[in-house]
């Protein structure tokens, strides 16, 4: 039976217990016990917990998978990037080349990293490092993409036994170094040699061309003694990885127990030794004399390199025992610029520095050409009079090897209209002291325009280090020019003009400011801030006089209490804010009736305002209308009525009195006015008063009222004799004397005009 067979049997052997375990549950048809039921919660956990740890498991495999792809997307886009630019690789053995991702990505060899929840990687963070190892090159990658890191160089690091150790006797002066790396061995190195705190050598790396585990090397050290040795050591193993050691032994001379000063030799002549400046190396020699022959000197000269900047110094030379002798030598080697630091603060009132630098730099040796641009609190590049009211100091420090052979201070006129004027007038050129090699200096600029200043300094070997200074300074407000304005007070419409006029240099901002006034504000003057490039302000005030506001009515005189004589009535004249009233007071005369009128106040721009005010002249006396009152003939008698008003001032009762008289014709009788005067004078009990300017009725005879006016029954013997049988007379008054008088009337019967 093959094993295909067996697994299918055993397949249905499982199947058939399975059913045959269901068939027991159905027949049954029983409950699960308390223990049958935690069994089977803790046999379901234990389950779960292992499906979820081998899913976790997968989960991390699969994420680690994913970032190792991407290492290797790394690697691949950084050999495309070698390929298009070999120039950058390395050339020695042993040396490294960082390639950082973002580069990678910038030039389009990689797409974006990101990390398994979508977030882009740390591309300043990550690199590919390309080493180079005999004729080929190897890629390493270095992932920042958290959570995930990868550091292979690190990790992979081995080296042990670094040291580097130094002989004690300056005759003998070495240091010996040692490298190892089991793992990976050593395959490139370099030294770099300091005496006193200067480099005086700094090898090549040396290429071994072989994977070797341990490299060991002396170095002969005593060309740079006596002095304080420091050696550096860089190795670089087969992975790339390097590592760097330093070690000082200090060979200054007599400070070790094995050195001791010989009395048996001499300083002989020393060759190449000047006291003239030079820029070159130089090899100083001494010659050793000796002064017993039994001892004598260790070789006939000693001789020292000398590649970096140094005046006097010391070399040493020895006995055959090993002892010393220093001996003075005039090197005087300058071969860097001389230091130049310049520091730019602003110019207070008192002629001093006001606090903190607004700029700084310094030229020296391999950057000797500074320009300094002073921006400091400047608007549009200009500097002007708020923030430096006074100007600018400079203040500078010099300082070299060799001594200063010149000092040049220079700046370009006052006023430069633009950056193409920089011709400079030389302050001070100086040469100084020959013994002196550091000073320091200072010029203040008060000008305005575009400013410079060069500084320059020249050493012994005609170096020279120098500092330009540049700036735009304008301190000047720009002026006004009014062109247009309005000095005389109106109430149309107004447009000035004010041009801005710079006599500075940095220019007015806006050439022109036009403005119009329409709308109903008062104003006598305004101005418009004018400005230039260089943040300088000026107000230009000008006159505008447009006023479309009406004056105010002020008090005035008028009264509510009637006369008859003539008045005058005034009014103040208020205005505050505008162009002023015409005058002061406004006044009308009145010498005829009125009871109130408006008195018309005005401005200097030509507004107006109707101020109302009482007058209460009464010139005129009260009219009179007198009738026959027909519908009152009572069995045949005449009944007339007299009927009086005053519109201004109203009646008065005290002076007004009726007087009437009829004639007897009827039956022969006779005329009774020509004996006899009937006078009925009003009292106030017979006037009615509705309102104060109605009709007043008085009635002569006998008053009667009807519910509508008074009326008189006369004569009933006379009722039928119309236009003869009665007459009026009247003397009314107003309240002020205007009176109406000799007033008469014949009666027409029949005339029902009063009711």
């Amino acid at each position: 039976m093959d094993k295909v067979e067996l697994q299918k049997n055993k397949d249905k052997k499982k199947s058939s217990k399975l059913f045959n375990f269901n068939k027991k549950i159905i027949k049954f048809k029983r409950g699960f016990t308390l223990v049958e039921l935690l069994a089977a919660i803790t046999i379901l956990g234990i389950l779960t917990t292992i499906s979820i740890i081998g899913i976790s498991s997968v989960i991390k495999r699969g994420q680690k998978q994913y970032y190792i792809s991407q290492e290797d997307n790394m690697v691949v886009a950084a050999r495309s990037y070698a390929e298009k630019n070999p120039q950058y690789l390395p050339k020695v053995s042993g040396q490294t080349l960082k390639v950082p991702l973002k580069d990678l990505v910038k030039n389009k060899y990689i797409d974006k990293v990101v990390n398994y929840q979508k977030h882009n990687c740390d591309e300043n963070a990550s690199y590919v490092q390309i080493f180079k190892y005999q004729d080929d090159y190897y890629y390493v990658p270095y992932l920042s993409c958290e959570p995930y890191y990868s550091d292979p160089l690190a990790s992979n690091s081995s080296f042990k036994n670094f040291d580097i150790s130094f002989t004690d006797k300056m005759v003998s002066a070495k240091a010996s170094i040692k490298m190892q790396d089991d793992n990976y061995g050593i395959v490139s190195y370099n030294y770099v040699i300091y005496s006193n705190n200067k480099i005086v050598y700094q090898s090549e790396y040396f290429d071994s061309f072989k994977t070797e585990s341990i490299i060991g090397r002396d170095i002969d050290l005593t060309s740079y003694v006596p002095s304080k040795i420091k050696v550096t050591i860089t190795a670089v193993n087969g992975l790339g990885v390097s590592k760097s050691i330093s070690k000082s032994h200090d060979y200054s001379g007599g400070g070790n127990k094995n050195d001791t000063s010989s009395q048996y030799i001499a300083c002989g002549e020393a060759t190449n030794s000047s006291i003239d400046w030079s820029s070159s190396e130089k090899v100083v020699s001494v010659k050793c004399v000796s002064t017993n022959s039994s001892v004598g000197c260790a070789r006939d000269s000693f001789s020292k390199k000398y590649t970096s900047d140094i005046g006097k110094d010391q070399i040493v030379i020895y006995d055959k025992n090993g002892n010393f002798k220093k001996c003075d030598v005039n090197v005087f080697i300058d071969r860097t610029a001389p230091t130049l630091t310049i520091k730019v603060y602003k110019l207070n009132s008192s002629g001093n520095k006001d606090g903190d630098p607004i700029a700084q730099g310094s030229a020296k040796h391999g950057d000797t050409n500074k320009t300094i641009n002073v921006t400091k609190n400047a608007s549009n590049g200009w500097l002007n009079k708020s923030n430096y009211p006074n100007g600018l100091i400079i203040e500078g420090s010099y300082s070299d090897t060799s001594p200063i052979h010149n000092l040049t201070i220079s700046e370009n006129a006052s006023g430069a209209t633009s950056e193409s004027d920089s011709k400079y007038n030389t302050l001070t050129n100086n040469t100084s002291d020959p013994n002196k090699s550091s000073g320091t200096f200072s010029l203040k600029m008060t000008g305005d325009g575009y400013r410079y200043a060069k500084l320059a300094v020249t050493d012994s070997v005609s170096l020279t280090s120098s500092v330009i200074v540049k700036f735009k300074m304008d301190r000047i407000a720009p002026t006004c020019k009014i062109n247009k304005e309005n000095k005389n007070w109106t109430n149309g419409d107004v447009s000035t003009s004010v041009s801005c006029n710079d006599t500075g240099t940095s220019g007015c901002v806006k050439a022109n400011y036009d403005n119009t006034y329409n709308d109903e504000n008062t104003i006598e003057k305004d101005s418009v801030q004018i400005s230039d490039n260089a943040g300088n302000t000026n107000t230009c005030e000008y006159y505008v006089k447009h006023d479309k506001e009406a004056p105010a009515c002020g008090e005035n005189d008028g009264t509510d209490k009637w006369t008859k004589d003539d008045r005058t009535v005034s009014v103040d004249c208020s205005e505050t804010n505008g162009s002023g009233c015409t005058k002061a007071k406004f006044s009308n005369k009145y010498t005829s009736t009125k009871e109130t009128d408006n008195i018309t106040i005005s401005d200097n721009a030509g507004n107006y305002r109707v101020c109302p005010v009482n007058v209460f002249v009464d010139k005129i006396g009260p009219s009179y209308k007198g009738c026959e009152l027909s519908k009152h003939n009572y069995s045949g008698r005449v009944t007339i009525g007299s009927k009086w008003k005053d519109d201004e001032s109203g009646l008065s009762s005290d002076n007004s009195r009726l007087e009437y008289c009829y004639k007897k014709l009827c039956s022969g009788g006779t005329n009774s006015c020509s004996t006899k005067k009937n006078n009925y004078a009003l009292d106030k009990s017979d006037i009615k008063l509705a309102s104060e300017k109605d009709w007043y009725w008085s009635l002569g005879g006998h008053m009667h009222w009807d519910g509508n006016l008074y009326y008189s029954v006369i004569n009933s013997s006379c009722a039928k004799l119309s236009g003869q049988n009665v007459r009026t007379y009247w003397y009314v008054c107003d309240n002020v004397g205007n009176c109406t008088n000799s007033g008469k009337k014949t009666f027409d019967y029949n005339d029902d005009s009063c009711s």
